[in-house]
């Protein structure tokens, strides 16, 4: 599994109500070979918080996994996210993206979903928006070019 190789990304936006602390919300992988069938659950794992080492603002939900990830059951042809609370609902469904393919659902202001898949294994997030993460970051870039810029304004005066 190399990470060099270019991956496709699908970008989409939908309208998904998933609550703030995600709370109750799992990943989960069925088989339905064809829309008349049933849908046969594989895997459900619960999401959680994962505290960011860069602060509590780039803080964002996952499911616990490995190194490289999550394993794709092999006979999963869907994955969706649902909460599994005292009522259950599926919150988004999609099928299994192909290999070396990144899906990301915008689906509120500045946050996102991640599913980003490699040959066998994926990693799932739930976070900031692409924009939103660089929107932070061109802010923070700024504030340090101004501390830097008034330090020697300082110096010279």
């Amino acid at each position: 599994m190399s990470s060099n190789l270019p991956k496709k990304v699908i970008t989409t936006k939908k309208d998904v109500d998933i609550p703030e602390k995600c709370e109750n919300l799992s990943l989960v992988f069925y088989k339905q070979t064809k829309p008349s069938d049933n849908k046969e659950v594989i895997y459900a794992k619960e999401i959680n918080l994962v505290k960011s080492k860069f602060g509590e603002d780039y803080d964002f939900y996952s499911v616990k996994s490995g190194m490289y990830g999550i394993r794709i059951p092999s006979q999963a042809t869907h994955w969706c996210i649902a909460i599994l609370g005292a009522q259950p609902q599926v919150l988004y469904a999609s099928k299994v993206p192909a290999e070396m393919s990144v899906q990301i659902v915008n689906y509120a202001e500045g946050r996102a979903m991640y599913f980003n898949r490699f040959q066998k294994n994926a990693k799932f997030m739930i976070g900031l928006s692409r924009e939103a993460m660089k929107r932070k970051l061109r802010s923070k870039n700024a504030e340090k070019v101004n501390e830097k810029v008034k330090l020697i304004s300082d110096l010279l005066n």
